[in-house]
């Protein structure tokens, strides 16, 4: 296997348990989010390493083009979620507004690929 198969099978393996454990049990993953929730900040470290990591990686191995467009689709999976629950929808809203210098990073990448897929079509 490849890495990207690999990474491929991880992710659809804690996947499938977090499907399964959301259907049977679903209290068990509100307990692990609120203890999680008390370490927001080394999330947010490890979060930030592992995108940089993997986007370097998936860069390389997709171009910047594909991977563009592969995280528009991750996006729009997010987006149905809060599209579901309106009332999470507008409290997300809100706290984006709130917080806007909390988007720096997020904004630093999307224009960053967003440059460089332009680049990589029409420069």
């Amino acid at each position: 296997m490849n890495p990207m198969e690999i990474i491929a099978v991880v992710i659809a393996i804690l996947t499938l348990l977090k499907i399964i454990m959301f259907l049977f049990n679903p209290k068990w993953l509100m307990t692990l989010v609120e203890s999680m929730h008390k370490y927001i900040v080394l999330q947010a470290v490890f979060v930030s390493i592992f995108i940089l990591v993997l986007g370097a990686y998936l860069v390389l191995f997709l171009g910047v083009v594909n991977l563009i467009v592969a995280s528009l689709f991750g996006m729009m999976t997010f987006a149905l979620v809060l599209v579901m629950s309106p009332k999470l929808y507008l409290k997300f809203g809100k706290d984006i507004i709130k917080n806007r210098k909390a988007l720096i990073p997020v904004f630093l990448i999307w224009g960053v690929l967003s440059v460089w897929t332009l680049w990589t079509l029409f420069g």
